[in-house]
């Protein structure tokens, strides 16, 4: 399975249409404590291969986002080997500043 590239434009896109998909943020729990997409649930990227088969069930598409896009692509492609439609946001969220963000 190939694995996508999801700019920042799209992204918002379908956070606003409320497409079906799912988040993972990969950083460590203190960044994700600082703010992070609604919706998004917090795998640091250490542990992703260990929990990469919790993302089977669903059949929704995966979406892997962290601060620059490095480590989003990895996970995107372990998911896919795993036949998980899977995503990485192009170049992190770190210049993402939409409405989407959650503030803690």
């Amino acid at each position: 399975m190939k694995v996508g590239m999801m700019p920042l434009r799209e992204l918002e896109y379908r956070l606003d249409s409320k497409s079906p998909m799912r988040l993972v943020d990969l950083r460590t729990p203190e960044e994700y404590r600082t703010g992070h997409l609604e919706g998004a649930v917090n795998i640091p990227f250490d542990e992703i291969r260990g929990k990469i088969g919790q993302l089977e069930a669903g059949g929704e598409i995966t979406v892997f986002y962290c601060t620059r896009g490095g480590n989003s692509l990895q996970a995107a492609r372990m998911a896919a080997e795993r036949g998980i439609p899977a995503y990485s946001v192009a170049n992190g969220i770190i210049y993402y500043r939409g409405r989407h963000m959650v503030r803690n």
